[in-house]
């Protein structure tokens, strides 16, 4: 008996119903020549919707035989030509094909492929908005505004908004406004002589951020990707401000957090890197620090930059201090280097910025303050409360977020 008429024998019994009992049955399917591949899968075809046996050996068959047979791709053109051509018929098998074609062609065809698909239906449209997100050139800037002007599409949107002259967004505000868009609004808008930059909206409950969930911080995105203009020392808040948030938020290390020395993880925005012995932890271990001083330096604040890394360095100097103090040697970083880390940062921030701690607190925790009276329901709340005097902050004379 050869392999396919044993396959063809023996495939329907009751065991071969358990799929690692098919491991032989299926290593015999690479025995057999195509012909044989074919002839399986014709006397499977039949069966092939009713049982999950006779569908596992028949896509068996079907990668064997795909792997014996080079791909060839079609000419481009020829796509090309069957897709712009409705009447072809291969409209429909084109488009996948022309798609996943599309990132390994020269710019020169990618034209040509964007400009076919802008030219077609709306889903072949919604795809051409989609790479021009990151493929723009001013080549499209004609058909873009010719599209937008008759469908109006919101997946057109962003393309106007980032792409087309700053002039030609503001004229066209009024469809192009909303919660989703205002950030993208203000990054091409903000230095408008007509256009009013309204923050609050950056803090509604609806608001779309780009960047990240505080609205000071996209507020510093915004400036930073328009090339704008920062007062002094705001940056620097936003910068500490975030700093706190993070510290608040990230009181402890999670509980599977693994002392290993090779550990390296990702958790809530924060990355924990393991020990060496001339690298000590920063506040610049959280990204949304690295993004804020990413924004200070496209915003080319030098001398708050500098100033930052220099209290940052006498974090980590203090905290080596501590460590050296106590006699406390470890390999790698541990739950209580954490904690003694996190406790230097706050004792550390810089006291014209301590006022945020409360703020944070209120903002993160809103009910915080209720629980003052009966703290024993929640013991982490009222730590903090106890060890940064919640309690006793007087709000009237603080700035505003």
């Amino acid at each position: 008996m050869n392999a396919l008429e044993y396959i063809l024998t023996k495939y329907q019994q009751p065991k071969y119903k358990n799929y690692g009992n098919r491991a032989v049955l299926k290593a015999l399917v690479y025995t057999l020549n195509p012909k044989e591949l074919r002839d399986l899968q014709n006397k499977l075809k039949h069966r092939h919707s009713q049982s999950n046996i006779a569908a596992d050996l028949y896509n068996e068959a079907e990668k064997v035989l795909c792997a014996n047979q080079p791909k060839k791709n079609e000419p481009i053109s020829g796509l090309l030509k069957n897709f712009i051509d409705k009447k072809s018929g291969k409209v429909g098998v084109s488009r996948p094909k022309l798609q996943d074609r599309f990132d390994k062609q020269d710019f020169k065809v990618q034209r040509k492929i964007l400009k076919a698909f802008l030219a077609g239906s709306k889903r072949d449209r919604v795809w051409a908005y989609k790479m021009l997100r990151r493929n723009w050139d001013d080549f499209f800037a004609d058909d873009i505004k010719a599209l937008w002007e008759k469908y109006n599409e919101k997946e057109c949107e962003w393309v106007v908004i980032r792409f087309l002259p700053r002039d030609y967004v503001f004229e066209n505000l009024p469809l192009l406004d909303s919660d989703e868009n205002y950030s993208w609004l203000c990054t091409r808008l903000i230095n408008h002589p007509q256009f009013h930059f309204d923050k609050e909206r950056l803090s509604s409950a609806r608001a779309y951020h780009i960047y990240w969930g505080w609205d000071e911080v996209e507020y510093l995105y915004i400036l930073a990707m328009s090339n704008s203009h920062i007062e002094k020392g705001e940056a620097t808040r936003i910068l500490y401000m975030m700093i706190i948030v993070q510290l608040t938020i990230h009181k402890e290390l999670p509980d599977n957090y693994t002392e290993r020395e090779d550990n390296f993880m990702m958790y809530r925005g924060m990355e924990l890197i393991k020990w060496y012995d001339e690298f000590v932890p920063t506040t610049k271990w959280f990204k949304v620090v690295r993004r804020v001083l990413w924004c200070m330096g496209k915003l080319g604040l030098t001398e708050e930059l500098i100033a930052f890394e220099e209290w940052d360095k006498r974090v980590q100097d203090r905290f080596c201090q501590k460590l050296e103090d106590e006699e406390y040697y470890f390999r790698y970083f541990t739950k209580d280097c954490y904690r003694l880390f996190h406790k230097i940062v706050m004792e550390c921030i810089p006291d014209r910025f301590r006022y945020m701690i409360g703020e944070v607190m209120e903002r993160l925790y809103p009910h915080a303050k209720e629980n003052c009276e009966d703290k024993e329901k929640n013991s982490s709340i009222a730590s903090f409360i106890d060890e940064f005097d919640l309690e006793k902050l007087d709000h009237s004379q603080e700035p505003p977020f």
